[in-house]
């Protein structure tokens, strides 16, 4: 039920919130307002960005998270171009910015874990519930991980989260890399 007039009326209460149209709040701020509203606009446009874009508002400013993920994303650039090689970790974050991802997702974002300590998160994207999980060259050879992997997968699966597990053992040919990420990011383009 994504009727047009329902998602008129979001843009409507939205902007009776926040008046000006220079300045778009984050999406926390929205959330901590109205909930209905913020939980609303995630269903109706599947996204908080892409609502903004929906009624031509700004994005909000950077955070400092996302600062530093854009830092990130130009050391790798420097190196894989310089060097003309890269991990697996950095290929997926080139094939972020690639299809232009790069500011969905959070690099090595904290997650609670059962036990009370932290699980980081290689990419995380909050609005749509994705992760995208990269496994090195040696994680395999660690005894137990696929099993501690396999927990922590299930774990974090029960918040509703889709996950993706690359492993560098299975790509001898990274040129398929952003389609493989298009295709978990945006499986209704494929029919999936």
């Amino acid at each position: 039920m994504n009727d047009p007039w329902t998602r008129q009326r979001l843009k409507k209460i939205f902007i009776s919130l926040f008046p000006d149209p220079h300045h778009s709040p984050r999406y926390q701020k929205v959330k901590k307002k109205d909930p209905f509203l913020y939980d609303m606009i995630m269903h109706r446009f599947n996204g908080y960005r892409a609502f903004l874009k929906a009624i031509k508002r700004p994005m909000p400013p950077t955070s400092a998270k996302e600062r530093a993920f854009i830092k990130y994303s130009s050391n790798v650039s420097k190196r894989y171009y310089i060097n003309c090689w890269s991990t697996l970790e950095e290929y997926t974050f080139a094939a972020l910015v690639l299809l232009k991802e790069e500011n969905n997702f959070i690099h090595n974002c904290p997650f609670p874990s059962p036990k009370g300590s932290y699980y980081q998160l290689d990419f995380f994207d909050f609005d749509r519930m994705l992760l995208i999980e990269v496994d090195g060259i040696f994680h395999t050879a660690i005894p137990g991980q696929k099993e501690r992997d396999a927990e922590r997968d299930k774990y974090i699966g029960s918040f509703g989260i889709r996950i993706l597990r690359l492993n560098s053992n299975d790509f001898k040919d990274l040129s398929h890399l952003p389609h493989i990420i298009n295709l978990f990011i945006h499986p209704e383009k494929y029919h999936v």
